[in-house]
C-alpha cells in the first residue's frame, strides 16, 4: 500500500495530465487522443483498490480527491467521444469531394473528340449547344448552391451543439 502523500501526488499528476492533454482538431488526432484517454481512464479506475485500502483517518481526503479525478477522467472521455462523432463527418465530406471530382473527370473523359463535331452547324444545332452549355452551368451552380446551404446548416448545427455543450459544462 502506498502512503497517503504518494497517493495524493499520483492523483495530482493524473489531474494535470487530464487537464493539459490535447483533444485534437481532426479525426486522426481525436481518435488517437480518445484511445489514450480510455487507457488513462482504465488506469484511474484500477487505482481505486489502492484508494480503498486506506484506513479511516487517511481515507476521506484521498477518496474525495480520487472521486474528483474519476469525474474529470469520465468527462474527458465523454468529450472525446463527442469529438469523435463530430470529426467522423470528415469521411462524408471527403467522400463527397471525391465523388464531385470523379463526376467532373468522367464527364470530361466521355465527351466526344473535337473531330467528331461538325464544322458547319445549323442555327438549331447552335441553339441546342448553347442551351446545353447553359444547362451544365445551371446544374453545377445548383450543386454549389446546395453546398452553400449545407455550409449554412453546418454552421447552425455547430452553433446549436456548442451552445448546449457550453451550458452543460458550465452547469456541471
Amino acid at each position: 500500500m502506498a502512503n497517503k502523500n504518494e497517493c495524493l501526488r499520483w492523483i495530482k499528476d493524473e489531474e494535470l495530465v487530464h487537464t493539459t492533454a490535447g483533444f485534437g482538431q481532426n479525426q486522426a488526432s481525436v481518435i488517437e487522443n480518445l484511445r489514450d484517454q480510455k487507457q488513462r481512464q482504465n488506469v484511474v479506475t484500477s487505482y481505486q483498490k489502492t484508494v480503498l485500502s486506506y484506513s479511516a483517518p487517511n481515507k476521506l481526503e484521498v477518496l474525495e480527491k480520487y472521486e474528483n479525478l474519476q469525474y474529470l477522467s469520465k468527462n474527458r472521455t465523454d468529450c472525446l467521444e463527442n469529438l469523435a462523432q463530430i470529426t467522423g463527418l470528415e469521411s462524408s465530406i471527403g467522400n463527397l469531394s471525391v465523388e464531385v471530382s470523379k463526376t467532373a473527370s468522367s464527364l470530361v473523359a466521355s465527351q466526344k473528340d473535337e473531330n467528331d463535331v461538325p464544322v458547319c452547324g445549323t442555327r438549331a444545332q447552335a441553339a441546342a449547344a448553347q442551351n446545353c452549355i447553359l444547362g451544365v452551368r445551371d446544374n453545377w451552380q445548383w450543386i454549389k448552391d446546395l453546398l452553400s446551404c449545407a455550409e449554412i446548416h453546418l454552421q447552425n448545427s455547430s452553433d446549436y451543439h456548442q451552445f448546449f455543450h457550453e451550458v452543460k459544462e458550465y452547469t456541471s
